[in-house]
């Protein structure tokens, strides 16, 4: 029995390949770059001056809260409330990744100038596999080999990124190139800093229709083919819907409400990019009733969407989402600390709380966090 394809994916919409390029020179500055402070603590260590280890130039898409529990330091899981134990496991793997650093570095020089035996490294974490490569810089032998293989081993690896900013040889090479092959944002990134070092990598990229994907794409010699995969994709995929979105302004108005019709029936992230990457893109007016459509949706995961929606699109309206009884603390405390917002509307949620039940842990430790911030006058 033969079966049909699913109309949206057989149907070519037109494109404007020259719209999507000036689309994507706007874009491109304020897209989110690799930096290595979501994957490790980085004060109290000097680092190379390499774009990676430094501070992104357009805000980062966080995958966890980390502002509340990095300023107040480890906890034991015993004192924490249920609900902030994810969040700081993950929280735990950037400090002890630092640890890590710090205790393997001294004695991977002191190996590599002969003064100290070989340090077990092969269980090495792999940003830190990368991190140490870039600062010993260790010669061809059992170390560098024990090293690039811990960078690389896990897919779309961090660690797999920073050798890119050293020496390589050519196993090595195509080590980090297998698995730079799956994180389209780690591949854009090493594709525009240095073509010749990613080879294939744009090829690969031809197949994700992600915006990090776009950049590349739109300059190879199939962006023509590219885009229209693309915009024929996003009545059904998510991805692909944000990023026609945001390449294709000017689109037909029944094919970009097709486009948005998918983002609200997917996560609260998708409605968020879609329109931080738009705002770049569309004209302020089209784009003010864009926002008018997602930003329920985006927002109603009252957590993560939530607070980017607020730090990046809304922030003049960041005092009165902070007030909302609904909105999760970790994200509120995230939101507080990437604007100039005092916290005040989270402050009166704690203490309320607190005065409800005098053993809410939650809001004890979220109040400590504010008096650390901006102690109470």
């Amino acid at each position: 029995m033969k079966t049909k394809p699913h109309p949206s994916l057989s149907t070519s919409h037109c494109i404007d390949l020259g719209a999507a390029r000036r689309a994507m020179s706007a874009l491109l500055p304020n897209l989110p770059g690799p930096r290595i402070s979501e994957w490790m603590t980085v004060r109290g260590i000097r680092l190379p001056p390499y774009e990676a280890l430094g501070v992104a130039n357009s805000p980062p898409i966080l995958i966890v809260p980390g502002a509340l529990l990095e300023q107040l330091g480890p906890y034991s899981i015993a004192s924490l409330p249920q609900n902030w134990i994810p969040a700081h496991e993950q929280n735990r793997g950037r400090w002890g990744r630092t640890t890590q650093l710090l205790r393997l570095h001294s004695a991977c020089l002191r190996a590599e100038s002969g003064d100290g035996e070989l340090p077990e490294v092969a269980d090495c974490d792999e940003v830190v596999a990368g991190l140490l490569l870039l600062l010993v810089q260790p010669r061809l032998g059992k170390m560098r080999e024990a090293l690039a293989q811990a960078a690389t081993v896990v897919p779309g690896s961090f660690g797999a990124y920073l050798m890119t900013h050293g020496m390589m040889v050519e196993d090595e090479h195509a080590r980090v190139l297998k698995s730079l092959g799956s994180n389209s944002l780690l591949a854009s990134t090493l594709c525009r800093r240095d073509p010749e070092a990613a080879c294939d990598l744009p090829q690969r990229l031809l197949a994700v229709s992600d915006v990090w994907s776009a950049a590349v794409a739109l300059h190879h010699a199939d962006a023509q083919q590219w885009l229209q995969r693309t915009v024929n994709k996003a009545a059904v995929d998510p991805a692909a819907a944000v990023t026609a979105l945001a390449l294709q302004p000017r689109a037909a108005e029944g094919v970009r409400d097709q486009w948005i019709t998918v983002l609200l029936k997917e996560d609260p992230i998708c409605s968020y990019e879609a329109a931080r990457w738009t705002k770049c893109t569309w004209d302020p007016a089209r784009w003010g009733k864009l926002c008018d459509r997602l930003r329920e949706r985006a927002t109603s995961d009252n957590g993560r969407a939530c607070c980017f929606w607020y730090r990046d699109l809304e922030q003049e309206k960041s005092d009165e989402a902070l007030q909302d009884d609904a909105l999760d603390v970790l994200w509120a405390a995230e939101l507080i600390s990437s604007t100039e917002n005092f916290g005040q509307g989270l402050r009166r949620r704690m203490a309320l709380r607190l005065k409800a039940s005098p053993a809410d842990v939650e809001a004890k430790l979220t109040l400590r966090w504010l008096n650390l911030r901006n102690p109470p006058r």
